[in-house]
């Protein structure tokens, strides 16, 4: 992307003005992309795109409409620096309205090649946002344990195979795999992961082994049911209570449990189950720790 200065306010004043190449049906002209208030808000990426290797992005088309549309509804019109693009520039250059996507929001900076795009042709700034939304609403981003899947095949970490196995043996999300083996990375984190091809796990990186996460989770199913081991606040109790004490020691706690105890915690209010269950563990370790002496 390059910046080309226009007249503007009559030949007085002169403006500049982002400008990309763009090739359509097979002829590349420069084009002033132009964004609307309606636009989606580029994120900042910074973290994640230091790492990433554009030439390894799939390929994408950028949609486009005519800007008549938007001028004749009184829609101001920015280009990429969210400078407003005069009406008078229309006559000087070629002025597109760029169409959101969720694959190529973020491709303009860098690109180097024409961009490959269509004209789509709109009645309305209406139908013109209307095909955008339909096209994010049928957008799918990865979830977390999507995220642990694709930095499992980027890194070829061992650890993330088995926490993906062991999420999909089980049906739970990635967060709540990643609580039983004693790890909790954010989707940023797992991202940029995947983008580097580097394992998230460094090299002091402390995790539970597979029999253990997998011992964890059957006995907090048998005794506090499948549903309540599948859900993120007990995962997380039973992980920092696991860390705190040992993995034997939660095991004995929950295999221990009475039923007044398991009503408490599958009963208490969703934000307060994890505290239910941690207090739970606490207080029995404090019991068998009173008993032994």
């Amino acid at each position: 992307m390059n910046k080309k200065n226009y007249a503007a306010n009559g030949g007085n004043e002169s403006i500049a003005l982002a400008v990309v190449n763009v090739s359509i049906n097979g002829e590349v002209k420069e084009v002033i992309p132009a964004f609307t208030k309606y636009s989606i808000r580029r994120r900042n990426l910074s973290k994640t795109l230091e790492n990433v290797d554009k030439t390894k992005v799939l390929p994408t088309v950028f949609g486009f409409s005519h800007s008549d549309i938007f001028r004749k509804e009184g829609v101001k019109l920015l280009d990429f620096n969210g400078n407003e693009i005069p009406n008078e520039v229309d006559e000087l250059a070629t002025v597109l309205v760029y169409l959101d996507k969720a694959d190529n929001l973020h491709l303009f900076e860098d690109s180097t090649e024409p961009l490959p795009a269509v004209m789509v042709e709109c009645e309305s700034v209406a139908d013109a946002y209307n095909r955008v939304s339909t096209s994010f609403a049928l957008s799918q981003l990865p979830q977390k344990d999507d995220w642990v899947g694709l930095c499992e095949a980027t890194t070829s970490d061992n650890v993330l195979s088995q926490i993906r196995e062991f999420a999909n043996t089980h049906k739970v999300n990635g967060t709540v795999a990643q609580a039983y083996f004693g790890l909790r990375y954010t989707i940023a984190e797992l991202k940029r992961s995947a983008v580097s091809k580097t394992s998230p796990l460094g090299d002091d990186t402390t995790f539970r082994s597979k029999d253990d996460a997998e011992r964890l989770y059957s006995v907090a199913a048998e005794y506090l049911t499948a549903r309540a081991a599948s859900q993120t606040r007990i995962a997380r109790a039973l992980n920092a209570s696991a860390k705190k004490y040992t993995v034997e020691e939660v095991v004995s706690a929950l295999e221990d449990i009475k039923l007044n105890d398991q009503k408490a915690i599958l009963n208490a209010a969703c934000d307060e189950r994890e505290s239910a269950l941690t207090s739970y563990i606490a207080e029995y370790m404090g019991r068998r720790s009173a008993t032994a002496a």
